[in-house]
């Protein structure tokens, strides 16, 4: 039997409380035994009823980042109680004696999930209606915000260079300079494109480090190396970038196997092309040779096969970015087929959304302009690689994208109603696989690249507006989806402490309000898992 240790502690802090409910929490999963998990469920209702009330009290009426952190893990650890309690009912009718020994101990969890704290909605938000952003607490993503800038010293004439992202932004600032002058309003960086402006010799200077730094990349696959030449890719002169373009295709040509470290830093590129860049032949090559490496690559492992067609979701979402003419789409279904066709019978489903994922994406290419490109480039929201350069966060006319995604969703497949029954509840697996086909165009995939690019670019509160009122918000591909890129944001450092925890409420509530985001336990699942991964990184949330 688990030696009980509920009398030898005293009221512990929020911090050492909550940790030692979640560790307790994950020694329960892993338990095979029932009986051994139903006790160290009792010991993590335990530490969290250990709790100092007063503390408790402050953290859920404080709006301080460490308290918002706070409130947030005691509402994970409170509603992962009441989903182990659930599942020890179903396992053991002995591990429901165990707890039942221990009823003195109050719910804790329970009661907590019920408090009035800034992640959940209002009650009158329940009755509002569905396509308003009300759906979500007011708290939660309340404002947009503009994105992470990156600040760099302007160098003087002839001065030495600190490094490669302080040259891509000098070239970028160039750039943004001559296509859009006005955006630009900081009085240093216009005196400082005024002196380049007047003189070539210094404007020839950096383009020609520029140049010698993608020249250095010649056989290279230190991935360091590697990121600091993909700071410059939107930057570089067409035969500049032809030549980086060469070079990662080369680099993915000679490896032995599939190399994703290249084929990812060539989705990049991809991404960063200019108009008339790219040409047809090049995404069909690219996609020839990756299923040429498919073929001489040793079966792999689940993590491999998820690291692989991640990367080649990737490389599609770029090229579904970039215009192109005279491109076969046949040619490029034709590549990929038999990989997605195997990928769709997994047992998986990471991969098999993933594999869906792919399928929507080669339906967008070739494409007109998208939607999620023409808001961002009509509103300022253009970013280059890993920092943003410039641009302004303008009015966005979201009735209009709105209005646009109501004609892609009337030829598209929409799944729709958010309440299913859950004796009949299919498994994502099922609900993918019409979308594992190049006959069906589905609405969430585009309906997914705006809602991550209005998150990308800091359009926080048109994003809540956004998903409350795209018709497909239902689809369990857009809510498996969805998950993910709130995980993204609550983990990227470059965001302040609020945006991040703002992404993990988010995530919260989608696991609670089943009248607004249904009752699937395989999206509830995920989200669990996403935040069991947030908590085990030390920085994900700065104290």
């Amino acid at each position: 039997m688990l030696e009980t240790s509920s009398s030898a502690h005293g009221k512990l802090p929020p911090q050492n409380a909550l940790k030692f409910a979640k560790s307790l929490l994950e020694n329960a999963h892993r338990a095979s035994d029932p009986e051994l998990a139903a006790m160290y469920f009792n010991e993590a209702r335990a530490a969290l009823s250990r709790l100092e009330q007063p503390t408790l009290e402050a953290l859920l009426s404080s709006n301080g980042d460490l308290d918002q952190y706070l409130r947030g893990e005691t509402q994970y650890v409170a509603s992962e109680l009441s989903g182990m309690l659930n599942s020890l009912r179903l396992q053991s009718a002995q591990a429901m004696e165990t707890i039942a020994e221990n009823n003195e101990l109050q719910s804790t969890g329970d009661d907590l999930l019920h408090s009035d704290d800034a992640t959940v909605a209002d009650p009158q938000d329940l009755q509002r209606a569905e396509s308003d952003s009300t759906m979500i607490s007011r708290r939660v993503f309340a404002e947009n915000k503009r994105p992470p800038a990156a600040r760099f010293t302007l160098p003087a004439h002839g001065q030495r260079l600190k490094d490669t992202p302080q040259l891509a932004y000098c070239l970028g600032l160039l750039q943004t300079w001559r296509s859009s002058p006005d955006s630009i309003r900081d009085p240093t960086a216009l005196n400082w494109l005024h002196n380049i402006d007047a003189n070539e010799d210094e404007m020839e200077r950096l383009t020609t480090i520029a140049t010698d730094v993608v020249f250095a990349l010649n056989g290279i696959n230190d991935s360091k190396l590697i990121a600091e030449v993909l700071y410059l890719a939107p930057v570089l002169e067409k035969a500049v970038y032809r030549y980086l373009f060469g070079q990662f295709w080369n680099a993915i040509e000679r490896s032995a196997r599939l190399d994703c470290l290249h084929l990812e830093g060539l989705a990049q590129v991809i991404r960063c092309a200019s108009p008339d860049y790219l040409e047809g032949d090049d995404l069909i090559k690219v996609l020839r040779l990756f299923k040429d490496k498919l073929n001489v690559t040793p079966e792999e492992p689940l993590q491999g096969m998820s690291e692989s067609v991640l990367v080649l979701s990737d490389v599609l979402d770029a090229m579904a970015d970039t215009s192109i003419n005279d491109l076969s789409r046949e040619k490029l279904h034709e590549f990929l087929s038999e990989y997605l066709d195997g990928l769709r019978a997994m047992s998986d489903p990471s991969l098999v959304y993933q594999a869906a994922y792919a399928y929507q994406a080669l339906q967008r290419i070739p494409d007109r302009e998208t939607i999620w490109q023409s808001a961002m480039s009509r509103n300022g929201m253009a970013t280059s690689r890993n920092f943003r350069i410039m641009g302004t966060v303008n009015d966005l006319d979201l009735d209009e994208i709105l209005e646009q995604f109501q004609g892609i969703c009337s030829e598209s497949t929409v799944h729709s109603g958010a309440k299913i029954q859950k004796k009949s509840e299919p498994s994502l697996q099922e609900h993918l696989q019409e979308s594992c086909s190049f006959e069906c165009k589905q609405a969430w995939y585009p309906a997914l690249r705006m809602a991550d690019a209005l998150l990308k670019c800091g359009r926080f509160a048109d994003f809540k507006t956004f998903i409350c009122g795209v018709p497909c918000r239902h689809d369990p591909a857009f809510l498996w989806g969805l998950c993910q890129c709130l995980k993204d944001l609550a983990s990227n450092l470059e965001w302040d402490t609020g945006t991040r925890l703002n992404a993990i409420a988010l995530l919260e509530e989608m696991y609670r309000r089943d009248d607004v985001w249904g009752e699937r336990a395989y999206i509830k699942k995920r989200i669990v898992e996403i935040l069991t991964q947030l908590a085990s990184l030390p920085e994900t949330v700065k104290q």
